[in-house]
Formats: C-alpha cells, sequence, structure tokens
C-alpha cells in the first residue's frame, strides 16, 4: 500500500532568495504525533459523510522519532493572519518569538523560517515561555558546501522540498499520513523492506545516498510532489 502524500497545511511563506541552510525552530515529535492524532477526529467531524480513509499510524507503529525539518517550522508572524484560519497561530506562549522571527526577516538576519545566526536561534528559543513543546535544529542542502555549525552533531539526512512547504517523503508517509490507497509503484513491498529498515531512531537515513535511494524509490509520483533536494538535519549535542 501507498501512504499517500497530503500536505496538512500549505505554508504562507515563499523565501524571496535561495537559502540553502540554516537554523530552524521545530515542533517536538511528541507535539507532532498529539497534534496529528487529534486532527483525524476534527476530519471526521467536519465531514462525515466523506468516502476518504482516514487512518492514522499509531505511536507504537512509527519507526522511530522522526526529528527531521518537517515539523512545522516558527514563520513569521503578523497580527493581520489571526483569525484567517488558514495559518497556524502562535500561542501566547509563544507569540513573542514568532514576532521576533519577524523582525530578524525584516532586517535581514532571516529569510522566512531560516535563522542565519546561531545566537539570535538562541534567542528565539529563550523567548518561548513553558511548556516548550520546540527544539532548535540545523538544515543544509546537500548539493551545497555550507559548513555545519560547531557543537551540533548530525541526527541523518531525508528528501525533502527544502526552500517550498517542507514536503517530505519521510514525513507524510512513514510518519504523519492523511490517506491510504493501492501502491502500483510498489507491488513487491520492497520499499518497507530495504529503506524502512535503514531509517535510523530519528526517522532519517544514515547517509544521503540511502535517503536518495528512498525518493528514488517513487517512480511514479507526480512532480510537483516529488522532493528536490537531500537535506542534513542536526541538532545541538
Amino acid at each position: 500500500m501507498l501512504f499517500v502524500l497530503i500536505n496538512r497545511k500549505k505554508s504562507r511563506m515563499s523565501t524571496k532568495a535561495e537559502v540553502t541552510s540554516g537554523f530552524l525552530i521545530v515542533k517536538t515529535f511528541e507535539r507532532m504525533c498529539r497534534e496529528y492524532l487529534s486532527s483525524f477526529e476534527k476530519y471526521r467531524h467536519a465531514d462525515p459523510d466523506r468516502k476518504v480513509t482516514y487512518d492514522p499510524i499509531p505511536l507504537e507503529q512509527m519507526p522511530g522519532k522522526y526529528r527531521g525539518v518537517s515539523r512545522d517550522p516558527i514563520q513569521p508572524w503578523h497580527e493581520c493572519f489571526r483569525g484567517a484560519g488558514v495559518f497556524e497561530e502562535p500561542t501566547e506562549q509563544e507569540l513573542a518569538a514568532w514576532l521576533f522571527l519577524t523582525e530578524l526577516t525584516d532586517s535581514g538576519k532571516a529569510e522566512g523560517w531560516f535563522i542565519f545566526a546561531q545566537d539570535d536561534a538562541r534567542k528565539l528559543f529563550e523567548m518561548i515561555q513553558p511548556p516548550v513543546e520546540w527544539e532548535i535544529i540545523w538544515a543544509r542542502r546537500m548539493d551545497k558546501a555550507d559548513a555545519p555549525p560547531s557543537e551540533t552533531v548530525i541526527l541523518g539526512y531525508e528528501p525533502i522540498d527544502f526552500d517550498g512547504d517542507f514536503t517530505s517523503l519521510i514525513t507524510c508517509v512513514v510518519f504523519f499520513r492523511y490517506r491510504l490507497t493501492t501502491d502500483i509503484d510498489d507491488p513487491d513491498g520492497n520499499r518497507a523492506k530495504v529503506h524502512y529498515a535503514r531509517l535510523n531512531k530519528w526517522g532519517l537515513f544514515e547517509t544521503p545516498a540511502h535517503a536518495q535511494e528512498y525518493a528514488d524509490s517513487f517512480p511514479l509520483l507526480p512532480e510537483h510532489e516529488r522532493p528536490r533536494h537531500i537535506v542534513e538535519v542536526r541538532a545541538f549535542k
């Protein structure tokens, strides 16, 4: 079976310049799981007669604790967005951090979700009041030679659309899927046998080559859903 990609939310951001690396403030895996599971009840309640298979993956069936890029990074915030019902809104405890990212973007110290300086990323993170269900990561495209920051460790690699809405074949297929349908491009189930077995405890691949091989295992995926980059993900030690 193929876990069809359905983006949970489209980002309002589109970066003005090409960003090949940077710090991001992303939700913890535990928060992602909680919000993912609760969203199914909202869908069923909103449209109970819709003929769609809503089939969440139970936590115990997830291969590790996903710590990749596709975890709803904090974005710049403007109050005119509030109440629109389209974008995720910051909580009261998070608002100062979201507004600070807006300041960083306006001053050229950030671009969209990406924060360029480690000190700025830490300052923003410290603005979040408890409960703090976020973490700082740094990510880079593997087709570029951006030097990683010190005091970080590699979590792994994933195929992802790095400058779009962070569509990830790992996130939407292995961890947080929203639909289930027939997998016509993997009739023998080799994807699970070969590729999913290579995921580490953070739900990422150990090598860029394995991440690329996984992306290539979707030959019939529409071009607009195909991730264009292999990304290295790092966390602070």
